[in-house]
């Protein structure tokens, strides 16, 4: 639910005070294991007396004579970083060093600035020269972190640092201790499961912990204990945890290979994964031993998929059970395997070579993959904050042609934001009991099952457990350009020997990045694409083989070895980018060739300054003003007090800029040349109302989502009373919608007109009726009345209200929150559909269908 904010100039600046103590959730959980960068509104040193602005999109309210930013350049050393240090909680954080290292340049000596966090968690580093820092936090309570690359001259940073936490409860059987019960205490935070038993007296405590959200659960044999979330945000303090065990089931099994027609199974070793259907269960983790069979106890009672993967077997489809009935199978076929040689041009063998397989679809099959599948399997997670941001979120999980995210839907950032990034804490350092997950997971890898990832001194490989299909070989080593072997054909269970790749040498691309006026570029970004450069990886300046390399203080860099047909791009903040087109060649011998090539990018030196007002002619703070298309794209600042910004680094010409302010709509301008303008900030409607069941009780905990004009989607939750508020609003047709898991979507499209003021309710007393559905279940069948797996099971009712399912490994589905009334229930698999027809009353369940697909 959205409160409806103050208005005026009085309300402004009272959100501006709040939003830097009320972080949304997301922004915390997102950068607990260390460091985040965000936008937020400081009250810089100021440019005195801009000039008045022109003005874009209102006339020009009375002149103000500050800016949100800090002073222009007056020289090396007079640059400032100004920001705030904040815990998961969003409260500051006193008492902290805020570090800044820069490394010798051009045979200067490093620059190190420092400075203490004040009791309002506000840091100042003063004497800074451009370039990139990194930067370091530290002090008592909290777990070190660093953010590298950090550019200065640069937008404020908040630095979200992960305070010391602990988690601590008791496990009781009815009533009584449970000693000797297994604890699991999960998070992406730490990177995976940590596992407790509990003492005598039924106690487990784990200390030392980053802040974040955890999942505890604890069991022993066929008993566990419901599932707890454990919070864990700010200094606390935080009450203890009771986990009551309860009755639960042990789930059984065998991996293993049909060898020959009727042949007698053997066991696999194979990592498993069993995830609840419900995603209301954290995952559970197990390993079949060298008969193939696992045990898997305390598994709490409902359906659950139980996957498995067998380095040197092809991955079979995951099988759903219901816990605790019956054994499970999981059948295992061998894969097929790929063998040769890493040459040189001169024939001689490469050892250290590591060689990975792309198959049609363009997906990498490597030994870091291989790991990180079995580490997966292994309950271990990418710690948050492991990378810069750029990886996919590892909650996301394809499904059809989308997918869902496991967990709650975070919040959307608050305007003046970027994107969070984020380094790991180092799992060594925290406490014994979290140690272990600093080290890779344990797998009890058969040789025959082995696959040969990198070259020995013969310069041979071996790939096991490949789907049958045609495949490109790389290879790749230091000192040498990547090479490729295309159109290897593996036949299923088969082998594809003698596959031999040749390596060369290749070309190293040197040479130097200065802007447009003949000053050295230093951290300008070199890429190679095409020809031999397949992947990404930091070089740094280094002599390891890579695609990419930034240049050094003096400008210079050195890139590859590379060869074939390249397109060669120089990037850098700041500056326009430049490329051209290469033709290198293989190169004979053992020594590489150099290549030079200078490149000079364009510095975008302009300043764009001037204020936000509301349409009264109100200054508005807080908004974020960023260039939104063209080479600046991206770029922002956050308006202070009196509504004013200052946009740096921009090139000449026209730009789109974008205004975002959670209590108005969002607002674009086109500017052209002035160096102070003038946004005006239209205001929207509002709507408000109250999402209840059929008998009229409210629904808490709903969220509710706006869709209307242009594509814009906002988003609330309903309060306890079951109500919710949506604002700003931009005028025009919008459809609310609201669904809960067990109920029926509701939805309604309403009319918004623009308000007067901010946060102006224009609708209320909507109301949207989430009633009961049903549940539709039963068997699918081919035509000869085998059962039919991976079937599409839709059930639609007369208002085209749809909901779906697909078959299991045993032809039965279950179709949830299903539409009441007439509906017709339809079957398809591989083309061929069958359909049938029902009634289906509020909270009915019919579970007998019997589905016959005309299977060829």
């Amino acid at each position: 639910m959205t409160d409806e904010p103050p208005s005026g100039a009085e309300g402004a600046t009272a959100k501006a005070t709040a939003g830097r103590r009320r972080w949304p959730l997301a922004l915390a959980l997102a950068a607990l294991a260390g460091v985040s960068v965000g936008g937020w509104w400081w009250r810089a040193r100021r440019v005195a007396a801009p000039r008045e602005p022109a003005a874009v999109g209102a006339p020009a309210g009375p002149a103000r004579a500050t800016l949100a930013s800090p002073p222009a350049l007056a020289g090396p050393g007079a640059l400032v970083l100004l920001g705030e240090v904040v815990d998961g909680a969003g409260a500051p954080v006193a008492r902290l060093e805020v570090r800044a290292e820069r490394g010798a340049v051009d045979g200067a000596a490093a620059l190190v600035l420092s400075s203490p966090t004040d009791a309002d968690g506000h840091y100042a580093l003063r004497g800074a020269e451009p370039g990139r820092y990194d930067l370091r936090v530290a002090g008592p309570g909290i777990f070190s972190a660093s953010l590298p690359g950090i550019e200065i001259p640069g937008d404020p940073l908040t630095i979200v640092v992960a305070r010391k936490v602990s988690i601590l409860g008791r496990v009781s059987d009815r009533g009584a201790p449970a000693p000797g019960a297994t604890v699991e205490v999960r998070s992406d935070v730490i990177g995976g499961t940590v596992q407790l038993t509990t003492t005598a007296t039924g106690e487990f405590s784990l200390p030392e912990l980053p802040e974040g959200d955890y999942v505890v659960t604890a069991y022993r044999e066929e008993l566990a204990a419901p599932t707890q979330h454990a919070l864990r945000l700010g200094a606390g303090p935080f009450a203890p945890l009771s986990l009551a065990l309860d009755a639960a089931a042990v789930v059984s099994g065998r991996v293993f290979e049909r060898q020959g027609a009727g042949g007698a199974p053997v066991g696999v070793i194979a990592a498993l994964e069993l995830r609840p259907v419900s995603d209301d269960e954290p995952p559970r983790y197990a390993q079949s031993g060298a008969d193939g069979r696992f045990r898997v106890p305390g598994v709490h009672r409902g359906r659950w998929v139980v996957s498995a993967i067998a380095p040197g077997y092809v991955l079979p489809a995951p099988v759903e059970v219901d816990a605790g009935a019956g054994v499970v199978e999981i059948v295992v076929a061998r894969g097929g395997v790929l063998e040769g040689r890493v040459v040189d041009t001169g024939g001689r063998p490469i050892a250290g070579a590591t060689v990975a397989a792309r198959d049609g679809d363009d997906r990498e099959l490597s030994g870091e993959r291989e790991d990180a599948l079995l580490a997966s399997f292994n309950g271990r997670t990418t710690p948050q904050g492991a990378d810069d941001g750029a990886r996919a979120d590892s909650r996301f999980e394809p499904r059809g042609e989308l997918g869902v995210l496991r967990g709650p839907i975070p919040p959307i950032p608050p305007p003046g934001t970027r994107a969070a990034r984020r380094p790991a804490v180092e799992l060594a350092a925290l406490a014994p009991q979290l140690a272990a997950l600093a080290r890779p997971p344990a797998f009890a890898m058969p040789p025959e099952q082995a696959s040969r990832w990198t070259t020995g001194a013969d310069g041979r490989f071996a790939l096991r457990g490949l789907p049958p299909g045609r495949y490109a070989v790389v290879a790749r080593a230091s000192g040498f350009a990547e090479g490729e072997r295309a159109g290897v054909a593996v036949p299923a269970s088969g082998a594809a020997r003698d596959v031999e790749i040749t390596l060369s040498v290749g070309t190293y691309v040197v040479g130097s990045v200065r802007d447009h006026r003949g000053a050295p570029v230093a951290g300008a970004r070199l890429t190679a694409r095409g020809g031999s450069a397949g992947r990404k990886a930091r070089a740094g300046g280094g002599r390891a083989p890579s695609d990419e390399a930034r240049s050094s203080g003096d400008g210079s860099f050195r890139l590859g070895p590379l060869t074939g047909a390249v397109t060669l791009e120089a990037t850098a903040d700041g500056h326009a980018s430049a490329s051209r087109k290469l033709d290198l060649g293989a190169v004979p011998g053992s020594i590489s060739a150099e290549r030079r090539e200078d490149f000079e990018l364009v510095a975008y030196d302009r300043e764009l300054g001037g204020f936000v007002d509301d349409a009264r002619g109100a200054p508005v703070a807080g908004a974020r003003v960023a260039v939104a298309q063209g080479p600046a794209a991206g770029r922002s600042a956050t308006t202070d007090s009196d509504g004013g910004f200052l946009l740096r680094q921009l090139p000449e010409g026209e730009l789109l800029l974008s205004v975002e302010h959670p209590e108005f709509p969002a607002h674009q301008a086109t500017v052209t040349e002035p160096a102070r303008v003038r946004l005006a900030l239209p205001f929207g409607g509002g709507v408000e109302g109250r999402v209840a069941d059929e008998a009229g009780g409210p629904i808490a905990g709903v969220r509710v989502i706006g869709a209307g004009p242009g594509g814009r989607e906002v988003a609330g939750l309903t309060a306890r009373d079951g109500s919710f508020r949506l604002l700003a609003l931009p005028p025009g047709t919008w459809r609310l919608s609201a669904q809960r898991p067990g109920l029926l979507a509701a939805a309604l499209t309403v009319d918004v007109a623009a308000g007067t003021s901010r946060g102006e309710i224009g609708r209320r007393d909507l109301t949207l009726v989430l009633r009961r559905g049903g549940v539709v279940g039963g068997t699918v069948r081919d035509r000869r009345g085998a059962r039919l797996a991976g079937a599409v099971v839709r059930a639609r009712g007369d208002d085209d209200a749809v909901a779906e399912a697909r078959s299991d490994a045993r032809g039965e589905f279950r179709v949830v929150d299903c539409p009441t009334g007439e509906l017709e229930i339809s079957a398809e698999h591989a083309g061929t559909r069958v359909t049938t027809s029902l009634v289906l009353r509020a909270g009915q369940e019919i579970l007998s269908l019997e589905l016959e697909v005309p299977t060829p």
